[in-house]
């Protein structure tokens, strides 16, 4: 860390210097324009954008004696940690590739350009500094709302399998808010191309994570539907919609920025749960209440961050 002393110029203004090997580093010359953007407190001064030609990073997985949760998990991990190439290598490969490619196939961004008996290799053709997180946020919420209406409106069993596959939608899109999110805090030039403070970021990395958990929860809750005894399925139903309707409001408030509404929503937590213990002993259907107690701490956790 360098400090400066702010120095007076004329009856309005002050200067400061700025340090000569940033200077040096970013080809500043007298003249040239400088960016700035103010953060509560902190000021960010920033050189004029150039295009930079990053060396890719590459990342080798082996897959010997390792199963497929475990190759995935590796394989997710090194897509959030912005690798843009993906060498997946191994003698057993041929046993799993197409489990891994299907892995591939669910990161946004990722293509295959080989594949062989022991050789699969995929690349990022994204440029993560031109994808909006607002624009993605926007379609994680109507999926879910598509989701929480299929679920309101009907309770036989052949809807599931498309809440189930519209659930791995989800993940995608939260994965590559991540990557996006993870990639702004190592590069101030994505940073600054999303136009989003250090604040925001987090925020949005909050939200993102709770609609995942709120995707998660609308698609066990529709599975658990599918097994619920017919005695007490209007309650259950009636539930549900509750759930969906504070889901709709509390993202009505996102939007809109107007967090009255979800405070509104957080009051009533409380009551709801209370709610639920009492449909839980009448119907004894613990797994289906379970997950709607989850479902309903992720509402009161979502607007708490709206709120905040």
């Amino acid at each position: 860390m360098e400090f400066r002393k702010i120095i007076g110029f004329g009856k309005s203004s002050f200067v400061i210097s700025l340090p000569k090997n940033w200077t040096v580093r970013n080809n500043l010359q007298k003249g040239d324009i400088l960016y700035l953007r103010e953060e509560d407190q902190t000021l960010v001064l920033s050189a004029k954008e150039k295009r930079l030609i990053k060396e890719p990073k590459k990342i080798v997985i082996r897959t010997d004696s390792k199963s497929v949760e475990k190759i995935q998990a590796e394989i997710v991990a090194a897509y959030l940690s912005n690798y843009d190439i993906f060498e997946i290598k191994g003698i057993n490969l041929k046993d799993n590739s197409p489990e891994i490619k299907k892995i591939i196939q669910n990161l946004a961004g990722i293509e295959l350009l080989e594949q062989d008996s022991s050789k699969i290799l995929a690349k990022d053709l994204m440029d993560t500094r031109e994808i909006s997180i607002e624009t993605i946020i926007r379609r994680i919420d109507i999926i879910i709302r598509s989701m929480i209406k299929d679920s309101m409106s009907s309770l036989h069993e052949d809807f599931y399998d498309s809440i189930f596959h519209r659930d791995i939608d989800i993940n995608r899109l939260v994965f590559l808010v991540k990557r996006v999110i993870k990639s702004a805090f190592s590069d101030q030039h994505t940073a600054k191309k999303l136009g989003r403070s250090s604040l925001e970021l987090l925020k949005d990395w909050n939200v993102v994570s709770l609609l995942e958990s709120i995707g998660d929860e609308i698609k066990r809750i529709a599975r658990e539907f599918k097994y619920a005894g017919a005695k007490h399925i209007k309650e259950l139903k009636k539930m549900n919609n509750a759930l969906g309707e504070h889901y709709f409001a509390l993202m009505k408030a996102y939007h809109t920025k107007k967090p009255e509404a979800a405070y509104t929503v957080e009051l009533g937590h409380k009551k709801r749960v209370e709610l639920l213990d009492k449909l839980e002993k009448k119907t004894k259907e613990t797994k289906l209440i379970n997950h709607m107690k989850t479902l309903e701490a992720n509402l009161k956790n979502m607007a708490r961050g709206i709120m905040a």
